[in-house]
């Protein structure tokens, strides 16, 4: 399994074992082959449109892996940012605790999944721009 840092924060770009037979291409996620945590909760986006994203979390960690189609990541650490297109099903980023992430730019087949640590916790989410600025500088 592929972890590359993208140099913003621990935010590193994930990639799948991919096995391809003349049945079709398979990806596996694993989280017992250096995945940076244990999922445990999925959730996926399909015909997204406008902004997504647009908020950090303070304490979980989540991974974005784009199953079909493409879309645009914005990460930051309230230092730096960068843009990361995902165009490949077998890639994915993972953004670890106070990183701010915005997706846009969805081609218009786009899906996307989301893997994460927990379980949905509001108060654990920064959600204020100016909140995560103040924050982390």
């Amino acid at each position: 399994m592929l972890r590359k840092s993208i140099g913003i924060g621990k935010c590193e770009l994930i990639g799948g074992v991919v096995k391809t037979d003349d049945r079709g291409i398979l990806t596996i996620i694993d989280s017992s082959l250096n995945f940076p945590f244990t999922p445990r909760r999925m959730f996926y986006v399909h015909e997204p449109r406008g902004k997504r994203g647009e908020h950090a979390h303070k304490y979980g960690s989540e991974c974005i892996f784009v199953l079909s189609g493409s879309l645009t990541i914005l990460v930051d650490d309230g230092r730096s940012s960068k843009s990361i297109r995902l165009v490949n099903p077998h890639e994915g980023i993972y953004l670890p605790p106070m990183i701010w992430s915005e997706q846009s730019n969805f081609s218009s087949n786009c899906i996307y999944a989301v893997l994460a640590c927990g379980p949905y916790d509001e108060p654990g989410y920064i959600r204020s721009r100016q909140e995560f600025d103040r924050i982390t500088r």
